[in-house]
């Protein structure tokens, strides 16, 4: 909207006195830094888990990281370690925290770690796990609430049918899909935090 807005005023022609400028100093009218220590800007689909900079403007921010719960599954059991959740992770995006908690006295079928993940790129799907004394194995990944996303280029934010990578042919098979939502479950709350 600030875009379309801003063009029309491009071919405008303004008054004198709309092009005096208001002069400002921050000190005498800004919301005190500190003030936003605690602010999440947010978006349609998802929050931008970042400080809020008090010199932006809404249109500033690029809204183009988002924090998400990834379940790792196909893991060894002897595996399911908070730290390999941490690196396994790590090629997903910045890991956040892990969640090692016992369920039901097993450790589960994945492992879930919280990564805040570049939205410019196209979702992951799986991670390869490889081991110096067996064959690489498959991680296929699966994302908890994930929003609106592509099933054609794996970015969140659009439909397949208003992609603009993604060609119109009918009966395609396409590289994502609804697999990689997570179905809804009731979790426990014991995380381990690793970073802030």
């Amino acid at each position: 909207m600030v875009d379309s807005l801003l063009s029309k005023l491009g071919e405008l022609t303004f008054t004198a006195e709309e092009q005096d400028a208001v002069v400002v100093t921050p000190d005498a009218v800004a919301i005190p830094a500190e003030d936003f220590a605690c602010s999440l800007v947010g978006k349609k689909y998802w929050f931008a888990l970042e400080q809020a900079d008090p010199n932006q403007t809404i249109h500033d921010y690029s809204f183009q990281h988002m924090c998400i719960w990834v379940r790792i599954h196909n893991i060894p059991l002897s595996l399911m370690t908070a730290a390999l959740a941490r690196a396994l992770g790590a090629s997903v995006g910045k890991v956040i925290m892990t969640d090692t908690r016992l369920e039901d006295g097993n450790m589960g079928e994945f492992m879930r770690v919280r990564v805040s993940f570049d939205t410019s790129k196209p979702l992951r799907r799986c991670v390869i796990l490889r081991r110096p004394d067996a064959k690489a194995s498959m991680c296929p990944l699966q994302y908890e609430r994930l929003p609106f996303f592509c099933h054609g280029c794996g970015l969140i934010g659009h439909s397949v049918l208003a992609c603009p990578t993604t060609p119109k042919v009918e009966g395609q098979k396409f590289q994502y899909g609804a697999w990689l939502r997570a179905p809804l479950t009731k979790r426990s709350a014991s995380w381990t935090s690793i970073c802030c």
